[in-house]
């Protein structure tokens, strides 16, 4: 068998990687949409949407690390043909997005008084109490989206999530700008429109994708063990695989929040520029997190299918593409 560089390594990955870069894009844009809409509301709100946006993004990473566990393990049992594996990693996939959720409800609901050990102005926080309130009722349906998400890109299936990303962002933006100004007949609620927009959005995508993938005929049969619970767990092994790679997750975009931290022990003004800046960053940080996801998916498909040399140039190409990626990006924020 002959071996083309471009055939077998490159293509392969692109073709997994460019859906879930656009879908990266697609999904930092909602941060990018609402810091601009609560810049029209002031810097004291623009500042006190930055403390909630930072906290919900350093926690979506760690959540994104853990359940990413999902599309790692799917990936290579999709690779082995082993279709009951996927199955049951789908269901548990669907249990631990339900155990997560129960303390990140009560993280968002009580994190004001946090706020203000770190020593944030009392006004930015007394503001951002109701973002993060609403924001709560919106993290089971977003973790159930994500794991299902998950499961779907663990099958190679990454054009249907750009669809489900461009809708789902759609949502978002309607809601956030409907409520947080009261267009289109919806009450202004100001900086508590922003989180109920997204969990307005949230339960919406959660029900359309879950009718999805329980009804389209190449998803259904994965889910035929979903109440099953006589057959083997794989909750601790998406763990074991998921929970390092959230923490990881959780240092590099921890050290944002930090910093968002320190700038608002600075000031308002100070603390709602810096969201500013930040949110070109994030765009650029979510196409690299969407290449590691596509470097893993390609990587568990050959090593379920035993191509472990191919899975090795797998990881030495994508890891190229970054590099390549990251040094363009940083020309052009230098310039």
């Amino acid at each position: 068998m002959n071996y083309h560089p471009l055939k077998n390594d490159l293509y392969p990955l692109l073709k997994l990687a460019i859906p879930l870069a656009l879908t990266g894009i697609v999904g930092a844009s909602t941060g990018f949409f609402q810091t601009m809409f609560l810049a029209k509301l002031g810097s004291e709100i623009l500042a006190a949407g930055a403390l909630v946006g930072w906290l919900y993004a350093t926690f979506a990473v760690i959540v994104f690390g853990t359940l990413g566990s999902i599309n790692i393990l799917v990936s290579h049992k999709h690779g082995a043909n082993d279709q009951i594996g996927i199955s049951l990693i789908a269901r548990d996939g669907l249990l631990l997005s339900l155990l997560m959720s129960i303390p990140a409800f009560f993280l968002f609901w009580n994190m004001s008084p946090i706020f203000l050990i770190f020593g944030q102005s009392p006004s930015v926080v007394f503001l951002s109490e109701s973002y993060l309130h609403a924001l709560a009722w919106g993290i089971l349906p977003n973790f159930i989206s994500i794991s299902i998400f998950e499961f779907i890109i663990g099958l190679g299936h990454t054009r249907i999530i750009v669809y489900f990303t461009v809708f789902g962002v759609s949502l978002i933006i309607f809601f956030s700008y409907a409520l947080i100004f009261g267009a289109f007949g919806f009450p202004a609620l100001g900086i508590a429109g922003a989180g109920w927009g997204m969990t307005i959005s949230y339960w919406i995508i959660a029900i359309v994708i879950s009718v999805f993938v329980l009804t389209y005929k190449d998803y259904k049969q994965y889910f035929l063990f979903i109440f099953n619970k006589n057959k083997p767990s794989y909750l601790w092994e998406l763990l074991k695989v998921g929970f390092p790679i959230g923490a990881m997750y959780c240092f590099e975009v921890g050290f944002f929040f930090a910093l968002t931290l320190v700038m608002g022990l600075l000031g308002n003004q100070l603390l709602a520029a810096n969201q500013i800046v930040m949110q070109y960053l994030c765009i650029l940080m979510s196409i690299i997190f969407s290449i590691a996801q596509a470097i893993t998916v390609r990587m568990g498909h050959l090593l379920g299918a035993k191509e472990v040399n191919l899975a090795k140039r797998t990881g030495y190409t994508g890891t190229i593409i970054s590099a390549i990626f990251m040094g363009i990006i940083a020309i052009v924020f230098w310039v």
